[in-house]
């Protein structure tokens, strides 16, 4: 609200306190509670919180939908077997450019 705006921030998973910036350590203070590793910050909230309060999923009603929103490890530039799948042409082995007239084929 100090802002210009109202939104609620929550925070997830415990984190060392020794891993925790000075200003998040009195941010963490100020709600009565552990330092977090994630703080995240969530506009129209439809439900009112007070400060400290912990969210479950109860929250959430059966049936109702969530968007998730997440980012893929990165792999750099790529071949095509990583990349497609691509696995060669036909079942040719290594380097036996005369498999086809072997007389076992016949």
């Amino acid at each position: 609200e100090k802002d210009g705006y109202v939104s609620v921030q929550l925070g997830y998973d415990e984190a060392k306190e020794k891993n925790t910036t000075q200003p998040l350590k009195g941010h963490f203070a100020k709600a009565n509670t552990t330092p977090k590793r994630k703080l995240v910050e969530f506009e129209q909230f439809e439900e009112s919180l007070n400060l400290g309060d912990a969210v479950t999923v109860n929250i959430f009603n059966e049936g109702d939908f969530v968007d998730v929103v997440g980012t893929s490890k990165g792999k750099g530039f790529q071949g095509v077997v990583k990349r497609h799948g691509f696995g060669g042409v036909g079942g040719q082995t290594h380097g036996q450019h005369n498999r086809l007239r072997a007389i076992f084929l016949l």
